[in-house]
């Protein structure tokens, strides 16, 4: 009877531990993931949280990184390996090809599992059992299952009340140490602890305001053209007057999925022999078509 009594009271008790374990919020603060490439490298994300295409539901918290088939795949936390799958070759922009996808989880002993997907066919360089740290290699990757192209999907999961598996929001570290949200058409690099400081090449990190008194000095070579810098998915625009005399040039042009700094048509007047900058054009939504056409025409003064 006391038996009974106890079993009583502790149950209750139970059940809010249970509850209280697959209803926890993991906020992107809990741990700061790394980029899951190799050191020193950078990728696109051409879709995040909540992406249009595919991240709903269940999926909602997970990154899709564009990479060539064979990238090395690295550790985004240190783990024991729980899963892998990599006897598939068959893949495709259809849900019908999800479970072909290739894929190795890693367990982080919290409660949560890193999931890398859509690795390449006998992709994996790890077993299950194998012990990680964040940093390892552990596979290469491919565009087998559900997939538009060669990508790299990663998410960090937890088991829910109903059995499955559930992405959970989490934070990156990014280049310069600071905890962040990675968002679609940016490229980020991996930094990983205790390896060698590399050269930091940005498109996101050029700002119009950085570049507004720019007047570099320019051949003299009767010339008028507009130069474009192109780094990642950021171009910016440079107008080389290459006369003896200031020129006042006016840009048209159209853009389809792209931001600009400034609105076309603009006019700017440029000193002689100079390269003055102009504007820039951004990626919008990384998985949509995109272009931009422009022209210019030019006076001397």
């Amino acid at each position: 009877m006391i038996f009974k009594k106890v079993n009583i009271f502790l149950f209750p008790l139970i059940i809010f531990l249970i509850v209280s374990r697959y209803s926890q919020t993991y906020k992107s603060s809990d741990y700061p993931y790394i980029f899951p490439f190799r050191h020193g490298e950078k990728y696109m994300l051409t879709q995040g949280f909540n992406g249009k295409l595919s991240h709903y539901g269940i999926d909602k918290y997970c990154l899709d990184f564009d990479m060539p088939k064979g990238t090395t795949i690295c550790a985004a936390r240190g783990g024991t390996v729980s899963y892998v799958k990599q006897d598939s070759d068959i893949g495709g922009p259809d849900p019908k090809y999800w479970k072909y996808a290739n894929k190795i989880i890693i367990d982080h002993k919290d409660g949560t599992f890193g999931f890398y997907c859509h690795l390449r066919n006998n992709g994996a360089l790890v077993k299950k059992g194998d012990t990680v740290k964040e940093g390892d290699e552990i596979g290469y990757s491919g565009s087998t299952g559900f997939s538009t192209g060669p990508h790299l999907h990663f998410s960090v999961f937890r088991y829910g009340l109903d059995g499955d598996l559930h992405s959970v929001e989490f934070n990156m570290t990014d280049y310069d140490g600071k905890i962040i949200v990675p968002t679609d058409a940016n490229y980020y690099y991996s930094t990983h602890k205790g390896c060698a400081p590399f050269k930091i090449v940005l498109g996101r990190l050029i700002k119009a305001s950085g570049l507004a008194k720019h007047h570099k000095p320019w051949k003299e070579d009767d010339k008028c053209d507009v130069y474009e810098e192109k780094i990642d998915s950021t171009i910016v625009l440079y107008f080389r007057n290459g006369k003896n005399k200031s020129v006042s040039v006016t840009l048209t042009g159209k853009v389809i999925n792209m931001i600009t700094t400034r609105k076309f048509p603009y006019t700017v007047t440029v000193p002689p022999k100079t390269e003055q900058f102009l504007m820039i054009l951004r990626l919008d939504r990384p998985l949509e078509a995109w272009r931009y056409d422009y022209e210019f025409r030019y006076t001397e003064l």
